[in-house]
């Protein structure tokens, strides 16, 4: 299973992520909150799963993209942080390709195995 989610739905997808043992990872676009999700999850969730946030550059919540990837990264996760035209509006991610390239990354995490 991979999760993905927007705005708010992104701090929920990284929950989920975490807590469920079947979930490979989760693919986040314009999130809230995600790093908190990290911080609130034990240690050992997040082995062998992985991130991939999408933000866009007018929108507000970019910074929280930051903050995901740089803490994933103290605590040895590797996550991508794609950063693209638009402000947080779904029309916005859908526009300059975000949706497609997070439901593309959330499929191939079904595609590794082991999944």
């Amino acid at each position: 299973m991979a999760l993905v989610g927007f705005s708010s739905g992104a701090y929920l997808a990284v929950s989920w992520a975490l807590d469920l043992a079947s979930a490979a990872g989760a693919a986040v676009l314009g999130g809230a909150a995600m790093a908190e999700a990290v911080r609130q999850s034990p240690p050992h969730s997040l082995h062998g799963k992985a991130f991939r946030a999408f933000a866009n550059a007018g929108d507000t919540l970019l910074p929280a993209g930051r903050l995901l990837r740089d803490f994933l990264g103290k605590k040895g996760v590797s996550a991508e942080l794609d950063v693209r035209p638009g402000d947080h509006v779904f029309s916005d991610y859908a526009r300059n390709g975000s949706v497609t390239a997070a439901f593309t990354f959330a499929l191939s995490l079904l595609r590794r195995p082991g999944s």
